[in-house]
């Protein structure tokens, strides 16, 4: 095994510096609980479709404002999205059936008004 010289190295290491960096901007760790609470900071049970979709999808950044959505999405496709951990949504599938069904009437009412 040949040593990396200090270019390479040097790429690596900012590559993977960028990497951890995107990451936790899309869903990273911070923001989930694991002691069984609500996985996302801000949520709570009377939380409306629209503002899961702020605190969930907003505001790490990946998704713009509810009112930027092109298309209504329904819950199987946000679902699979997570599932599938899609863009990093894999730290959504905390959410329950509920909260995704709330964020898609949210998608979708918008999608509708528009």
């Amino acid at each position: 095994m040949r040593n990396l010289s200090r270019f390479e190295f040097g790429f690596l290491f900012f590559l993977g510096m960028f990497l951890m960096a995107f990451l936790s901007h899309c869903g990273g760790v911070n923001s989930v609980y694991y002691d069984g609470r609500d996985c996302v900071e801000g949520i709570s049970p009377t939380s409306t479709g629209t503002e899961l979709y702020q605190l969930s999808c907003n505001a790490s950044g990946c998704h713009g404002s509810i009112n930027s959505f092109d298309k209504p999405k329904d819950v199987t496709s946000i679902q699979n999205a997570i599932l599938a951990n899609k863009g990093g949504m894999g730290f959504l599938s905390c959410l329950s059936f509920a909260q995704l069904q709330a964020i898609s009437q949210a998608l979708q009412s918008v999608s509708i008004s528009q």
